[in-house]
């Protein structure tokens, strides 16, 4: 064996015990996991359609855009529409009605996405864009109600969510970057959650550095539409999220509740799993040693000690921050996906 393997072996073998913490309490939540991503991910996306109606809205800062931007939301829905008919999945939707000159607002009663894992029902969808040349503010809000389906078809839910977005957006030609400054306040069930994030958007095209201009290309080209919306890449600079809830431990398992219902879950149970999951964890500590070189173990050492604070000591306030370290640029983590090399993360509860 190769010195250089050598040297990666033990490493390798870290991060995937590591990894293999979150899988010794009980499979049933990697699932509920994976479904939250879905969820979320399907929540981004209609986020992202708002962010397109940057690069919709015309100069001319008249009804015409208005009209615009209600024809090319409606056509992204139907495109989806068009798209589902030959998959698992279908989508349903009232159009959106846009209204206003400086700053335009556009509403939708109701859109139903639904495939064969989650059925997500959103209510009174509202985007507010308000378009600049090197500027743009949009505003994103809605409700949602959230089902999950199992193996058996049966429907687990529904959650309410609430989410209430702002965004500056920046346009910076010199780096290519769209800047996004998103300020939110959101809520699932009963658990209240603000966030701000400052995210990345890259692009070659971007360096045409104006917003009007930017849009005049996107209108006459739609090669170039394409490419702004499959080849830009997206990071995250910083964000912090402050979760909260009157009984955060009686909230979080009535989401568990909600969504596995093939074993009900008590504050004892999941006390149970999780110091199985802390003693194995301590165990691989006690082999590995110092985590310095695996900034993962830190962050697992840190969600325990939280964890810990809300299963045993009622503590109903989480906060999350995680920032890109020093001595790193945006351009290091241009993609999807987190390296917790890179970042400073840190939690607390109180």
């Amino acid at each position: 064996m190769s010195e250089e393997n050598m040297n990666n072996e033990p490493v390798n073998n870290q991060e995937q015990q590591v990894n293999g913490i979150t899988n010794s309490v009980s499979n049933k939540p990697n699932k509920s996991n994976k479904k939250a991503i879905i969820i979320m991910s399907i929540i981004i996306l209609l986020i992202v359609i708002a962010v397109v109606a940057i690069f919709i809205v015309r100069s001319s800062l008249t009804s015409e855009a208005a009209l615009k931007l209600e024809t090319s939301l409606n056509s992204f829905l139907s495109d989806m529409e068009n798209d589902y008919k030959d998959s698992n999945k279908t989508i349903s939707y009232k159009p959106f009605k846009c209204t206003g000159s400086s700053i335009i607002q556009c509403k939708s009663s109701s859109i139903d996405i639904k495939d064969s894992d989650l059925e997500l029902i959103s209510k009174d969808i509202v985007f507010s864009v308000e378009p600049g040349i090197k500027n743009t503010n949009l505003t994103f809000s809605g409700n949602f109600n959230v089902s999950i389906f199992d193996y058996n078809d049966e429907r687990k839910g529904p959650i309410d969510i609430n989410v209430d977005c702002k965004n500056n957006a920046e346009i910076d030609g010199d780096n290519e970057y769209i800047i996004n400054n998103l300020v939110c306040e959101n809520k699932l069930q009963d658990i209240t959650s603000k966030q701000t994030s400052k995210i990345y958007l890259k692009n070659e095209k971007f360096s045409i550095g104006n917003f009007i201009l930017l849009i005049k290309d996107i209108e006459e080209n739609k090669e170039f539409y394409n490419n702004i919306l499959n080849e830009t890449e997206y990071a995250v600079a910083e964000t912090t999220n402050n979760l909260s809830s009157a009984d955060l431990l009686q909230s979080i398992l009535y989401l568990m509740n909600t969504f596995d219902k093939s074993e009900e879950y008590t504050k004892e149970k999941l006390v149970s799993q999780f110091e199985a999951a802390k003693s194995e964890f301590e165990r691989l500590i006690s082999i590995f040693g110092s985590s310095e070189e695996m900034p993962e173990l830190q962050i697992i050492r840190n969600f325990i000690d939280v964890a810990d604070n809300v299963l045993t000591k009622g503590h109903n306030k989480v906060d999350i921050h995680v920032k890109l370290k020093d001595g790193n640029t945006i351009d290091d983590v241009f993609f999807i996906g987190f390296e917790p090399r890179l970042y400073d993360v840190s939690l607390s509860s109180k």
